[in-house]
């Protein structure tokens, strides 16, 4: 047995041991592992329903929520006992969606504090990755630049992409003359 897991057969046919998982959430109470490899494939203990999708998945199936699983009819129990499931389920999945939405509320709040600009920083560049900034040399003034117009013949030979370093150099020298003119 693994960590989390234990064996249990209060559920299951006589002889047959039944894996759960360990865990305080609502959806074991009404599920089973059904491979011990596969912690997403689960049964539900009411209605002996085998699904993929985990607890999560089973809670929508017996809260009848949802449009990821198949409702649950509950053939194996009572319909009181049906009932309190199904009131536990959609307690647990609207408990987790009221989480999801705190910290959602909270991540746009945080995001709404922080203000960036760029005033002052201008100066500095800032290079991603583990390359040097492409400089120019003796070379480049024979390169040329892509030329979409070329005919089949003349494309047999690899185009170059200086075409854009040279409308990046090109945005970089306006954008040091704007900022002198400032």
């Amino acid at each position: 047995m693994t960590e989390g897991q234990s064996e249990e057969t209060a559920s299951a046919p006589e002889g047959v041991s039944v894996l759960r998982r360990n865990s305080d959430d609502v959806g074991w109470e009404y599920g089973v592992l059904v491979d011990v490899n596969n912690k997403d494939k689960v049964k539900c203990i009411l209605c002996d329903k085998q699904m993929c999708g985990g607890v999560y998945r089973l809670k929508q199936h017996i809260a009848q929520e949802g449009k990821n699983a198949k409702k649950c009819q509950g053939v194996k129990t009572t319909k009181e006992k049906l009932l309190e499931a199904q009131e536990k389920c959609k307690k647990a999945l609207d408990g987790a969606k009221r989480k999801r939405e705190v910290k959602t509320v909270r991540e746009l709040e945080l995001r709404e504090e922080v203000h960036v600009s760029r005033v002052g920083g201008s100066e500095e560049v800032t290079c991603v990755g583990s390359s040097e900034p492409h400089k120019l040399g003796p070379m480049d003034k024979w390169t040329k630049a892509i030329d979409p117009t070329t005919t089949k013949s003349e494309s047999l030979t690899q185009q170059r992409l200086n075409k854009e370093l040279w409308k990046e150099r090109l945005h970089e020298v306006h954008k040091y003359i704007a900022r002198s003119v400032l």
